[in-house]
């Protein structure tokens, strides 16, 4: 799912098998309703459940699926390179 305007694209959700893979808003667009709006279209098209895995360093990506009914289930931690990066897992039921 795409967010656009005459500016070029402003945000983009990814929906994969009950799984919200990323959903990214350009800066320039924060504070406008394009994430929730492309979260509410998200809920819309994923069956009764939806989960998510967040960085748990995004504070604001957290609270942000907190405010739209997300809850922390989970917490996982992956390797890239060598870096150790965790991860909270969040669930959304109807």
């Amino acid at each position: 799912m795409l967010v656009y305007d005459a500016d070029g694209v402003q945000g983009f959700a990814a929906l994969f098998e009950g799984q919200l893979r990323a959903l990214f808003v350009q800066a320039s667009a924060r504070g406008r309703g394009v994430g929730k709006a492309l979260l509410d279209a998200v809920l819309i098209k994923s069956s009764v459940a939806l989960a998510l895995n967040v960085a748990r360093s995004n504070l604001g990506a957290i609270r942000f699926y907190e405010q739209n009914g997300f809850a922390i289930t989970g917490e996982v931690t992956r390797q890239y390179s060598g870096i150790e990066v965790r991860y909270a897992q969040m669930g959304y039921s109807r």
